[in-house]
């Protein structure tokens, strides 16, 4: 099973949002010094270096192994290509400067060209960063409601156009979650459903995605998959969850009472859904 599913809170974001501020703000430092450096004749052998893009501040956040989180973002592939492609005009440029003494136009809009694509890039990923805080629950930290007709709705089109692909969604409502809340609290309810969730995500094969649904019930999709392994995969998690004990206070542990009901997305999305909410409407619900 790949790595759990699990994505960072809205403070752990809103901290990637800073850091990757911080690295353009040092690029920003760089692009002055090589201007400077082009204009009044200044040393540039930092420039020409075949791994300046490595080697500047923004080189050195981006190749980190910080931003694991940040790959699973299209977009982040796209920023290092440009980034790449910047250092290497800017390179050509000032080759072009040492052997002619000038620089041409093209040359010149090369690098802005490449520059805006930079700049372009950084922006979208800032702005899906932002967007990525509604997608996330906050309380389990995998994928709230938002993000589930997207990704089911591209799930049933794949299956409709005859590519031969299943997907199954599993249901998992946590049952005792009434009784725990009201016996120990809200917080003890909230740490059973993230270590729920936490178990859930750790179960998955890497085309899986774990949903919090409702305060209680959680979708897990399992594309590309048969009947056969879809139940293989709810008896791992059954088992994964009812080994387990949260502890909620001075030596309390709560157990996991999860119920299980699965699902084949071969109805339209909207019946298999009215179908889901139909099964969760007969287990209890969170009060309040």
């Amino acid at each position: 099973m790949s790595e759990p599913k699990i994505y960072p809170s809205v403070n752990d974001v809103l901290k990637l949002i800073n850091r990757l501020n911080n690295a353009i703000e040092g690029h920003d430092v760089w692009m002055s010094s090589f201007c400077k450096a082009v204009l009044c004749l200044l040393p540039f052998e930092e420039f020409i270096d075949n791994e300046a893009h490595y080697k500047c501040n923004f080189g050195q956040w981006y190749y980190s192994k910080d931003n694991s989180f940040l790959r699973e973002f299209s977009i982040f592939s796209m920023i290092g290509e440009s980034h790449v492609n910047m250092h290497r005009h800017a390179r050509d440029l000032i080759l072009e400067f040492k052997s002619a003494h000038f620089v041409s136009v093209d040359r010149y809009d090369n690098l802005m060209h490449t520059r805006n694509a930079f700049l372009a890039s950084i922006h979208d990923l800032d702005k899906a960063l932002k967007d990525s805080i509604y997608d996330v629950d906050s309380l389990t930290r995998v994928y709230g409601c938002r993000k589930l007709i997207p990704i089911l709705s591209e799930e049933a089109e794949q299956i409709h156009s005859g590519t031969g692909k299943v997907c199954y969604l599993c249901l998992i409502c946590v049952n005792n979650i009434k009784h725990i809340n009201a016996t120990y609290g809200r917080k003890a309810g909230d740490e059973v459903l993230k270590h729920t969730a936490y178990i859930l995500a750790s179960s998955l094969s890497p085309l899986d995605t774990v949903f919090r649904y409702r305060g209680h019930a959680f979708l897990v999709s399992m594309p590309e998959t048969c009947q056969i392994n879809a139940n293989d995969r709810i008896c791992e998690m059954s088992m994964k969850l009812q080994e387990c004990r949260v502890l909620i206070g001075d030596d309390i542990f709560a157990a996991i009472d999860a119920v299980f009901r699965l699902f084949p997305l071969i109805e339209s999305l909207e019946d298999v859904i009215e179908e889901i909410d139909k099964a969760v409407n007969h287990f209890p619900e969170i009060p309040g």
